[in-house]
Order: structure tokens, then C-alpha cells, then sequence
């Protein structure tokens, strides 16, 4: 049995059987049991991923590729224990992550993360044709929640503005 994250304190342990009576058992009383001797939860320590840097360029031109380096460090006092979660990049007319922006990629963390622990990565985009000028890039950390963080999530998202120029015309 996997006991839900964020779980402690003290707890009895039911079992039951046939539980929609789908055998048609014609005495109930006997498919119900609970353990008499209460069960100790303490909660396991929490891991808490944190952005430490993020560092994409400020300007970028159309069509063009760019590096968007970034770093995350475990500061909670838990190992990471999921086998993986996904860190994204959004481009934003705004500094606030909307289900209306623009996912520029997606990569994976996908190994243990002790405690004090960092893991650095990139993603590699090319800038897309869009209207040029002022956006933001926002970096989110364990995108999906795979992390149980005990509500310290408020650390996985950074902002940084970049310019978006279009590329000089030729001449030919």
C-alpha cells in the first residue's frame, strides 16, 4: 500500500471484501475487519525544488536558434523520490503564466535529487515568427506536480523579459 504524501498521525486499518457484493455472499457481517492496534504515520521529509538561476539572453532574433540555460536546486530536507517531472518554458505577453501562452519546450528531470542537491540544464528553441517586441520568458519547475514539495511550490516559477527583434532584410 502507497500512503498518500503529506500523510501523518495515527490511523486504523480497515479491510473489506466484496465490497459492491458482486458474489452475492448472503452474510455481509464477515466481509468488513479492522485491525484493532492503531498504525503511526510520520510524514516523510519533503523535497523543495527551487529555481537558482535562469538565464536566457534578453534579446533573440526571429528564426533564430537560442540557448535558455537554467538551474534547480533541492533545498527541502527530502530526497526527490519521483522518477521524473518536467520542467517548461513559456513565452508570455505578461509576466503571469497563462494557459493562453506559448509553450516554447519541455525537458525532463528524471533521476533522484538528494537534499542540497543542483541539476543544471538547456533547451535549445528557435525563436518564432511572431510580432516582434517585449515578451517574457517564464520558467516553470516541475510543471506538472510531480514533486510532492508539502505546498512549497511557491519557488518553482522564475520570469525574465527578453526582446524579440525580426531579422534585418536582405541584401542581395
Amino acid at each position: 500500500i502507497r500512503i498518500p504524501d503529506g500523510l501523518s498521525g495515527t490511523f486504523y486499518l480497515f479491510v473489506s471484501t466484496d465490497l459492491v457484493n458482486a458474489v452475492g455472499d448472503i452474510n455481509l457481517s464477515n466481509n468488513y475487519k479492522r485491525y484493532s492496534d492503531p498504525i503511526s504515520i510520520t510524514m516523510t521529509p519533503a523535497s523543495d525544488l527551487a529555481v537558482v538561476s535562469f538565464t536566457p539572453p534578453s534579446t533573440a532574433m526571429m528564426g533564430q536558434p537560442i540557448s535558455i540555460p537554467w538551474a534547480v536546486k533541492n533545498i527541502g530536507v527530502g530526497e526527490v523520490r519521483e522518477l521524473y517531472w518536467y520542467d517548461a518554458i513559456y513565452l508570455s505577453e505578461d509576466s503571469v503564466l497563462q494557459s493562453t501562452d506559448r509553450r516554447w519546450g519541455v525537458k525532463a528531470g528524471y533521476k533522484p535529487l538528494l537534499p542540497n542537491a543542483t541539476y543544471l540544464d538547456t533547451l535549445e528553441v528557435i525563436v518564432p515568427y511572431i510580432t516582434p517586441g517585449d515578451y517574457y520568458l517564464i520558467l516553470n519547475i516541475d510543471n506538472r506536480n510531480d514533486v510532492y514539495e508539502a505546498g512549497a511550490e511557491s519557488n518553482n516559477r522564475m520570469v525574465v523579459p527578453i526582446t524579440l527583434n525580426p531579422q534585418p532584410p536582405s541584401d542581395l
